[in-house]
């Protein structure tokens, strides 16, 4: 009984033994199924693939990602990457790659029967930054320097732009200043300029691809010290004698300044007298240039010098003040008013007397200020308080006397200390008035109007010459030597082209610029299909030019003086059609059908019409 239960035992461990050894049998035969994943990280050089063992992962002694830029169907004979990973998944960086190239992977895994691959994939890596190079600088001055680069390799990509960027700091970027020197590549070269003198400057090539942008090495050179940098800025507070002159030495080209200042002179190319600034620092200079002569032209401009020489900044040019001078007339007729509202005489550049016309309205007395302080020296007036005008000047003196009454050329001369009062009273007069060259009993008389301070009057001209006089001699007469409407005294006759009625202004009113007019007057507008104007004859008794007019339709007429709408004969019409004329160019004047008489005042700017 005992043999049986020994002989039972046996068996059922034989039997057990080989149950288990055909068990291991069993999962050792299973083949690995592999499957090939995607493909992340991806640059230019590397690159992480990823599988998977789907079954038999216990039979896999290795695992990875083969791959091959050049077999479609890549092996681990090829290039691989072993990963690392103790799961089914695979996971292998592929390195070393070449930039924008197609490489071919898949996962494999390696067992005792052999080697199982997944599916093969591909993809390509990506382009890199362009390789570009920098030589050293050449032809170094002291505000450029010439260097040369090269972009050598394009990444992979295009080069869109290549060329230099620099920068007195140690990494230049294109942000700084910089070159574009074409695209793709080659050796290209960039001249850099407005460099400054004896500094270092840093450069280095770059070139742009759809990687971003590359930059070679920094190369460094120093530029050579030059003469400074200067600016001419501006001329200030002009007079007869002097003038401020201001500018700014922006560098010093590397050296040390020695003088700055500033040369002027009479002509451009002859600065021939400086006047220095004290200080030997860059910035912001000024000085007042004095002795000058009034009313002459000088040319100007900064200066700084160095080791290396003198700079100049731009030449400018100003005028002193001519030796002009200018009385303003203070007294009784406008209540002492001394501001720029009192009348006042001026001199030329050619004279020191002054002079100028006032009307004075009644008797009473004024002195002549050259400003409006009433300070002694600024205030001249009749060396003698005796009741008699004198004709000497003094500081600040006695009242000048008005007596009597009426219109004044008034003379002063600030440097000899004269002065002068004429009354005057002034005519028309010549071959084309009514009365021709006269005795003085026939001088046509003008009257003056105090509120637009001009004479005038209106005659029947003809065509013939015509001059302006006053007091019935020829002491004071005026005529036009330019025929431009300017007077000079004892001028040239002025030539009076067409018989008409005249209406005719003297204005002396401004200081040596004195002028006149004489226009004949005609209406012109919808009525006569605004042809040839209606002219218009003088009214002596109702001191009026005047016309008579027939309108069939409702329209608009305006006024205009030698039937020209040309500069300068005026125009008018009345924007408010209120009966006074606009100065400025105006509406049309509106006018009903009918028969009208219509007047005007080319004095006044008025009108009338009036129907028949």
């Amino acid at each position: 009984m005992k043999k049986n239960i020994l002989t039972s035992l046996a068996l059922f461990l034989a039997a057990a033994l080989l149950f288990v050894s055909c068990r291991k049998e069993d999962e050792a035969a299973v083949m690995p199924i592999v499957k090939t994943l995607t493909i992340t990280g991806i640059t230019d050089s590397t690159a992480i693939a990823h599988g998977y063992i789907v079954q038999g992962a216990g039979s896999v002694t290795e695992e990875g990602i083969c791959f091959s830029s050049t077999e479609k169907l890549p092996t681990v004979d090829a290039e691989k990457a072993i990963s690392t990973d103790e799961t089914a998944e695979i996971v292998g960086e592929m390195k070393n790659l070449a930039y924008k190239t197609r490489y071919y992977y898949r996962a494999y895994a390696i067992h005792a029967g052999g080697i199982e691959y997944g599916d093969t994939m591909s993809f390509i890596s990506s382009i890199r930054l362009a390789v570009v190079t920098a030589a050293e600088a050449t032809a170094i001055t002291g505000y450029s320097a010439k260097v040369s680069g090269e972009v050598t390799d394009l990444g992979g990509g295009t080069v869109s732009a290549k060329g230099l960027c620099w920068t007195r700091d140690s990494l230049p970027t294109i942000k700084n200043d910089s070159t574009i020197e074409g695209e793709g590549l080659g050796i290209f070269s960039s001249d850099l300029t407005d460099l400054i003198g004896g500094s270092t400057y840093y450069v280095r090539a770059y070139a742009i691809n759809e990687a971003g942008v590359s930059y070679s090495e920094s190369i460094e050179f120093t530029t050579l010290n030059y003469a400074p940098i200067v600016t001419s800025d501006s001329i200030r507070d002009i007079t007869k004698t002097t003038a401020n002159v201001y500018g700014n030495v922006l560098y010093t080209g590397g050296a040390n300044i020695t003088e700055k200042g500033f040369s002027y002179g009479t002509a451009a190319d002859a600065l021939n007298t400086d006047v220095t600034v004290s200080g030997t620092t860059t910035g912001k200079m000024s000085a007042s240039l004095s002795g000058l002569d009034a009313g002459v032209t000088y040319f100007v401009a900064a200066y700084a010098e160095n080791s290396q020489g003198r700079a100049y900044g731009d030449t400018l040019e100003f005028t002193t003040v001519a030796n002009i001078w200018k009385f303003w007339v203070v007294g009784d007729y406008n209540g002492w008013d001394n501001s720029d509202n009192a009348l006042y005489l001026l001199s030329t550049a050619s004279s020191t007397e002054a002079e100028g016309y006032v009307n004075f309205t009644s008797t009473g007395g004024f002195k002549l200020t050259t400003d409006h302080s009433w300070s002694d020296p600024a205030t001249f007036g009749d060396q003698d308080d005796d009741g008699i005008n004198s004709g000497i000047l003094v500081n600040p003196g006695a009242n000048i006397l008005i007596n009597p009454a009426g219109y004044y050329l008034i003379k002063a001369d600030g440097e000899n200390m004269t002065y002068s009062l004429t009354e005057t009273n002034w005519a028309a007069t010549g071959s084309a008035t009514p009365n021709g060259w006269p005795d003085p009993a026939l001088d046509h008389d003008m009257t003056y109007d105090q509120t637009n301070k001009i004479w005038y009057t209106a005659l029947t001209l003809t065509a013939d010459e015509l001059k302006f006089r006053a007091n019935d001699g020829w002491t004071y007469n005026f005529g036009d030597n330019g025929a431009d409407g300017s007077l000079e005294y004892g001028g040239a006759n002025i030539a009076i082209t067409i018989a008409g009625d005249y209406a005719i202004t003297l204005d002396l009113s401004t200081p040596q610029n004195y002028t006149y007019s004489a226009n004949t007057w005609g209406i012109i507008g919808d009525f006569n299909g605004w042809g040839d104007d209606v002219n218009m004859t003088w009214d002596a008794g109702n001191s009026v030019f005047t016309a008579d007019i027939t309108v069939a339709s409702a329209g608009g007429f305006k006024f205009r003086a030698n039937d020209s709408w040309d500069a300068p004969n005026p125009n008018y019409g009345d924007i408010d059609g209120n009966g006074t004329l606009d100065t400025e160019p105006g509406n049309n004047i509106s006018i009903a059908p009918g028969n009208y008489t219509i007047t005007l005042d080319p004095w006044a700017l008025t009108y009338t019409v009036t129907a028949n």
